[in-house]
């Protein structure tokens, strides 16, 4: 049968894909039924939903493609290694959904060749595995620490049970309290787990697709689809990453808490998000394509030659790299302005009367514009003698 035929099959009967987050068969369900009767209602009595936190860990395969792959197409298996470059992202929100903590990314590199001449649009922190360490985690409290107090607020905060998490780092908070789950209940207790991690992947993976689909129907072959995933860089996932992090709708973190069993305003009745599917691709390949990284670690403990090799780096000052591809020089001011007025052409051309878009792109060039008048020299009356 076709992919038309399936569909509309499935969708006759009733039949749809389905994925089992985490590890729910193995949670401990008589752990997770004490925390929810016990600790959970200390919380929601102690804190106001705006002051109760959760933070989780997630690992990011950031140029896996889609189909489910993590060899990439054109290349031989032992070839593809390079679409399973993971970094790690932490996921901070509070219950009621009001304040979406930026992304804390983890990657491998301390200095990557695309974060040359950049302003990094989230925090980073690298080391070998790209994974969370229980210093990198007690760095990052204690800037979430100095915010809450500068704030003036008192907050709550979930975290899983882990080597990555160290209880001695809460003794030094002044204003977060710390709450444990209990051991092999993350699956159930842990709001992040119920689906928020899952629409911050789903719309990061939306504009991959999007990027991918784009430069097919672009027409343009300069190279192949396997060569753009490998200029795909870090820096263009953190951008994404960001956005897609902001789309997140916060109705979405309002019912994961609730699934999780933080119920705001009484009652346990809750609506997954529908994330729409984009073109170019089927439900089953997209959802697939979602998953491809669940089982990444994303933190651990570092051996004693890793954390002596990050020292030596550090003191080295050596800037480390993992791009397959140099990076393009960067555009003059020149290059910028002509870039802006072909992109008013094709707007005026291809936007069908949307003069939103219009307008937007002519804020980009006022944008420019700032930032040429920014990096020019003051010129004194020596210039023209």
């Amino acid at each position: 049968p076709t992919n038309g035929w399936l569909c509309r099959w499935k969708t006759r009967y009733g039949v749809a894909y389905k994925r089992a987050h985490g590890e729910k068969q193995d949670a401990d369900g008589a752990a997770a039924d004490t925390w929810s009767q016990t600790v959970v209602p200390q919380i929601l009595e102690a804190y106001a939903p705006a002051d109760v936190y959760n933070a989780d860990e997630t690992g990011i395969y950031f140029r896996a493609l889609p189909d489910g792959t993590l060899a990439l197409a054109t290349e031989k298996l032992s070839g593809g290694k390079k679409a399973k470059e993971r970094i790690t992202a932490l996921v901070t929100a509070n219950m009621d959904g009001s304040d979406k903590r930026p992304l804390f990314i983890i990657g491998k590199s301390k200095q990557p060749r695309c974060f040359k001449n950049a302003t990094l649009p989230l925090p980073y922190s690298n080391n070998r595995n790209a994974w969370m360490t229980g210093e990198i985690f007690t760095s990052w409290l204690r800037d979430f620490d100095r915010d809450m107090k500068k704030a003036g607020r008192n907050i709550a905060l979930i975290l899983d049970n882990c080597s990555a998490h160290p209880k001695e780092a809460a003794s030094e908070l002044k204003n977060i309290r710390i709450f444990f789950l209990p051991p092999n209940t993350t699956s159930i207790c842990q709001p992040c787990d119920m689906g928020i991690i899952r629409n911050l992947k789903a719309m990061y993976r939306k504009r991959v697709v999007a990027r991918v689909v784009a430069y097919i129907d672009s027409g343009d072959r300069d190279f192949t689809i396997s060569e753009l995933a490998k200029r795909f860089t870090l820096l263009d996932a953190m951008l994404m990453l960001r956005e897609a992090w902001e789309e997140v709708k916060q109705i979405s973190i309002q019912n994961c808490f609730k699934k999780a069993g933080f119920a705001i305003g009484g009652g346990d009745d809750y609506a997954a998000e529908v994330i729409e599917i984009p073109a170019g691709i089927s439900d089953d390949d997209f959802n697939n394509f979602v998953s491809v990284d669940d089982g990444a670690e994303c933190h651990g403990s570092l051996s004693l030659e890793e954390i002596a090799s990050n020292v030596a780096e550090e003191q080295g000052g050596a800037a480390s790299d993992d791009e397959s591809t140099p990076p393009a020089p960067l555009p003059t001011s020149r290059e910028a302005m002509a870039a802006i007025g072909t992109l008013q052409r094709y707007f005026n051309n291809n936007t069908a009367g949307d003069v939103d878009a219009l307008r937007r792109v002519y804020a980009v060039e006022k944008d420019v514009q700032a930032a040429i008048s920014r990096r020019g020299k003051q010129t004194s009356i020596k210039d023209f003698c």
